[in-house]
Formats: structure tokens, C-alpha cells, sequence
């Protein structure tokens, strides 16, 4: 069932569910396999993940048993590695919705199992298939996920750009905030139309939350195009903070 291309017919969307509380850490017990002694938490990971909602969206997961699929079809070995190497279970996954009319984070799955051979690389009728890949020789990896929650409204890929860049909130020499500009010359009308007024607002926000965010969000950063990347706990709870 690949995640990345083809385009089955959408559910309708589901109902918004209220917030899961995230663990913040999974701690070894005495009775897990394997055991470990000294009882240590283990950090939780935060990722985004990028799938095309005509093809596999966040009412998709919703709807599936358990609310559970495996995101199968990465054929990227940058993000195959990050599967495989550092997903582990408990993991908290950005749901993002990529090439459509308003790309962004639309949702929050868990990891619910860790890497293992992605099964749709040995099928020839599978558009995904390599026929370098083989089970005793698997090439490439997935990981089950299982939906949280989907949030209260999409933080949009332009909204995440603003946040993360300078562009709109400061002038050519990066120095003197757009919003000033702005505020001065709304004290020269005798009154502030409404557009005045909401291209300050716009600048006001726009710098404050430049202020705020965390430094380097991948997802912004220019040229890369992964499907899968990391995410900090400070940038998880930053964009969170925008819904």
C-alpha cells in the first residue's frame, strides 16, 4: 500500500478528535526484554513525514484498522536511514501534507513499530519495486505509524516560512523590523484604513514569531526536498504553539 503515488478515492474527513497527551519519554522496566539495569529514560524523538493527500492523507490513516499503516515507498537513502537508524517507537511524527493547493502539517502520529523491510520493493506489480531489494537482501525500510490526533487547523508551509525567515519581517539589510516602517507611517494618516492596519498586524506577527522560533528548520531550509527529516523538541513545541 504505498503511501507517495496513486490517488484511491479520500474518506470523508474525519471528525476532529480531542488532543492525546504525547509521552515525553519511555522508561525501561525491569520486566522488558531486553532488561536494562540502570532504568534510564529513553529521549523521545520528533520527526515530519510528507505524503500527498490525494494519495494517502491524514482522514486515510484515521480510517485504517487500529488507525495504523505502515509508510511504505521512501526511495530515498537519506531518509531510509532515518527510518532504520534512528525512528524508534514512541516517536512523535508531524503528519504533513505535501504537493497540494495548501501544503502543511495537518496532523501528529506515533511510531508504533521500527524499521523493517518494506515489502513493496520485492513486488514487481508495485510501482515501487526494486528489483535490486530482495527479503534476504532488503534495501529498503519502513516503520509503522499510528494517528494522535489531527489539529485544530493546517500550519501551512507559508506560515512555517515566516516563521523561519527574515524576508518578511525586516528590511533589505536585515536590520530594521518592516513593522516600525509600517507603525510610522500609520501615525501620518489622519486615520489607518484597514489595509494599513493589517499589514502592520501581518509584520508585527511575522517578527515576533521570527524572534521565537527556533533556529534551522529543515523543512524551510533551501533546496531540500526529504520526505522524512528530523525535528527538535524546542521546533516541535514552537509549532505547536502556532495552532
Amino acid at each position: 500500500m504505498p503511501v507517495l503515488y496513486g490517488k484511491p478515492d479520500l474518506p470523508a474527513m474525519s471528525p476532529l478528535e480531542p488532543p492525546v497527551q504525547g509521552r515525553k519519554h519511555i522508561t525501561a522496566q525491569a520486566g522488558d526484554a531486553p532488561y536494562i539495569a540502570s532504568h534510564k529514560e529513553i529521549p523521545m524523538n520528533y520527526w515530519l513525514m510528507k505524503s500527498e493527500p490525494d494519495t494517502f492523507g491524514i482522514n486515510d490513516l484515521y480510517n485504517k484498522p487500529n488507525r495504523t499503516e505502515h509508510w511504505d515507498g521512501v526511495r530515498n537513502y537519506q531518509a531510509r536511514n532515518m527510518m532504520r537508524d534512528d525512528m524508534k517507537l514512541g516517536d512523535q511524527v508531524f503528519f504533513y501534507h505535501s504537493n497540494c493547493d495548501v501544503p502543511g502539517i495537518v496532523g501528529i502520529m506515533e511510531v508504533v513499530k521500527e524499521g523493517y523491510p518494506d515489502f513493496s520493493a520485492f513486488d514487481p506489480d508495485d510501482k515501487h519495486f526494486d528489483p535490486k531489494s530482495d527479503p534476504e537482501h532488503p534495501r529498503w525500510i519502513m516503520v509503522d505509524v499510528k494517528y494522535v490526533r489531527t489539529l485544530s487547523r493546517t500550519i501551512t508551509l507559508k506560515e512555517l516560512r515566516l516563521a523561519w525567515t527574515q524576508d518578511d519581517c525586516m528590511d533589505a539589510g536585515g536590520t530594521t523590523p518592516r513593522m516600525e516602517e509600517v507603525e510610522q507611517r500609520m501615525e501620518r494618516l489622519p486615520r489607518a484604513t484597514q489595509g494599513a492596519v493589517a499589514e502592520a498586524e501581518q509584520c508585527r506577527s511575522n517578527c515576533r514569531k521570527h524572534r521565537e522560533a527556533p533556529a534551522d528548520l529543515a523543512l524551510v531550509r533551501r533546496g531540500n526536498r526529504l520526505s522524512i527529516m528530523p525535528v527538535s523538541k524546542d521546533q516541535w513545541e514552537f509549532i505547536l504553539s502556532l495552532e
